[in-house]
This record gives C-alpha cells, structure tokens and sequence, in this order.
C-alpha cells in the first residue's frame, strides 16, 4: 500500500492554498465596496457644487460659505476614501502573491507525491517480476524432479 510520507505536508499546504482564496476573495469584496462609497461621494459632492452654483446664481452668498466648507468636507472624505481602496488594493495585491506561492509550494509537494508513487510502483512491479521469475524456477525445478 503506498503512503507518501510528506501527505500532511501536502495536505496543510493544500489547505493553505484554499484558505488564501477565502481572504482574497473577502478583499475582493472589500474593494468593490470600498470603491462604492467613493462613487457615492463623488456623486455627492457634485450635486452639492451644482447645488452652490444654483445658490450662487439665485444671489444667495451666505449659503456659498456654507457650501464650500461642506464641498471641502466632501473632498477630504473621497480623498480619504482614495487611500482606503489603494490599501485595500494592496493587500490584494499582496495576496495574490501569497496564493501563487502557495500554490507553487503545493505543486512542488504534488510532484514529490507523483514522484514518490512512481517509485512504488517500480519497486512493486520489480517484487511482482521477481516472485514470478522464482514462481517459474521452482515450478520448472519441480516437474523436473517429478520426471
């Protein structure tokens, strides 16, 4: 029976591997709504400056103080918002990187294992010819000696 001696290694690796997909898939997700919110401020803010602009248009300047602090605000939170998906960019980044090295790792035990079992079955196969070859020698031996 063969029993590849590095399995648990492969196994963890294996696992390793999967595991990594859940948290870049998670990232994935983390992006995508991370970059909604800055869509929605983006959308915000431009309706708020169309806002001012009607404001200042109809006469209304005390509201245009008003405004420009709020569009200001607006600003910073898409900035803000900006550094947010590239961090989380980057750690997609980064865990892509980590999936393929796993992967490669768990390759590289797959092969070993491949490997290893080829080994086997030469060796099985080596058992298997030499009990037939002894088979044939002691069953030619024994109908000599009978005759």
């Amino acid at each position: 029976m063969f029993k590849f001696a590095l399995e648990p290694i492969r196994k963890y690796k294996e696992e390793r591997v999967n595991i990594l997909l859940k948290e870049l898939e998670a990232l994935y997700r983390k992006v995508r709504e991370e970059t909604e919110v800055l869509f929605n401020l983006r959308d915000k803010y431009v309706e708020r400056k169309n806002q001012l602009m009607q404001a200042l248009v109809d006469g209304f300047y005390e509201k245009e103080k008003i405004y420009n602090v709020y569009l200001d605000s607006l600003k910073k939170d898409i900035m803000d918002q900006l550094v947010l998906i590239n961090a989380a960019k980057n750690d997609v980044a980064l865990k892509e990187h980590l999936i393929v090295k796993a992967k490669q790792e768990q390759k590289l035990m797959d092969e070993l294992r491949d490997k290893e079992y080829k080994k086997y079955l030469l060796e099985e196969r080596k058992i298997e010819n030499k009990q037939m070859d002894d088979f044939s020698t002691f069953k030619g031996g024994f109908h000599k000696n009978v005759g």
